[in-house]
């Protein structure tokens, strides 16, 4: 499985601001969250990450542009 989605950032000041601004953010886009884990959520989820990149979006903020991409597996 390829993924691409933003999460919970590896600076622990971007973090303070993504859980403080965390619950308006669900409400501005409609349920998104700014502070999980996704390298968690997919290994919790059964799956093996074979590859994955983290990286800041050049043009976001980065309490809303930290990303994880890459491919997991069964």
């Amino acid at each position: 499985y390829y993924f691409l989605e933003h999460g919970l950032a590896d600076n622990p000041k971007t973090q303070k601001w993504q859980h403080r601004l965390n619950s308006l953010q669900n409400i501005w886009a409609d349920g998104c969250n700014l502070n999980r884990d996704m390298k968690a959520l997919i290994t919790n989820s059964g799956l093996k990450i074979i590859d994955l990149k983290n990286y800041y979006m050049k043009r976001d903020p980065k309490i809303v542009g930290y990303m994880y991409e890459g491919i997991a597996v069964k």
